[in-house]
């Protein structure tokens, strides 16, 4: 019996006319695991890591793909939360009001938006630009630079 896993791959990460190039998933792991060679081998120069030479390193490219799944994931749940209303980001009254007026109703809509722009906004002074800014930063979002 042959099992199948389907893994999301990210789709292409450098697609071109001609090529779809790697995935995003395979680019993940093989930065990933560029860096766990780099640490890996620093140890070894410093002859803390004796088993360089004897077992190689176990696991590696299982450890890669395990931290390239798990951007993937990171990367997903973002996209998903910029598609929720702002209103999922418990903000006041006023600042729900302002950005109400401004047509802003996703998260998504939110996090498109430059600060300077946000300022021009009538009643959004400095406190309700701040508590606009930290109730992104608590999801791992922020507003564009």
């Amino acid at each position: 019996m042959i099992v199948t896993i389907e893994v999301e791959d990210g789709g292409p990460a450098f697609p071109s006319a001609d090529n779809p190039g790697m995935s995003l998933r395979d680019y993940f792991a093989a930065k990933a695991m560029q860096g766990m060679m780099k640490i890996h081998y620093d140890m070894f120069l410093d002859n803390t890591y004796e088993c360089w030479v004897d077992e190689g390193m176990p696991g590696l490219a299982e450890q890669a793909y395990l931290l390239a799944d798990t951007m993937l994931n990171e990367k997903n749940n973002k996209n998903k939360l910029r598609s929720c209303s702002v209103t999922d980001l418990n903000l006041d009254v006023r600042a729900m009001n302002c950005l109400e007026a401004e047509g802003i109703h996703t998260i998504g809509d939110l996090c498109n938006q430059h600060t300077y722009n946000l300022t021009k906004i009538p009643n959004l002074g400095k406190i309700t630009l701040k508590n606009i800014v930290n109730a992104l930063a608590e999801h791992g979002l922020k507003l564009k630079s």
